[in-house]
């Protein structure tokens, strides 16, 4: 018999998990991994509304998205640096399953002020 470490399972929601941390035991590297990257993200997000409130702009206007035209743009950056990253970038959204990338204008900035403040 296959210990859990090596028999395939189902791979749990981050939702889960952070409802019955023990769900994560035994789970496989991969699934591991992307879970891993998408709590990152989901942390970034979270840590950019965490300092906007804390700075008295709880008041936000609606974030826009931004096409990966506007958004290479913004970054001054190709498209196709902007395709091979975006699963790594914070600001990215997808809209649906296999839907068109997107990407937060308010999270580009985010990005922009950060990279500025490590050159700095």
């Amino acid at each position: 018999m296959a210990d859990s470490f090596t028999s395939p399972r189902s791979v749990p929601s981050l939702d889960a998990i952070a409802e019955r941390p023990e769900d994560a035991t035994g789970l496989r590297l991969a699934p591991v991994l992307a879970l891993h990257a998408k709590a990152v993200r989901a942390l970034a997000a979270l840590e950019g509304a965490l300092l906007a409130a804390l700075n008295g702009h709880e008041e936000r206007t609606e974030d826009r998205l931004l096409d990966v035209d506007a958004a290479a743009d913004r970054l001054q950056r190709s498209k196709d640096w902007l395709y091979r990253n975006a699963r790594n970038l914070p600001f990215t959204v997808q809209e649906g399953k296999g839907g068109k990338l997107r990407f937060s204008r308010d999270g580009i900035e985010r990005y922009i002020r950060e990279k500025q403040g490590q050159m700095g």
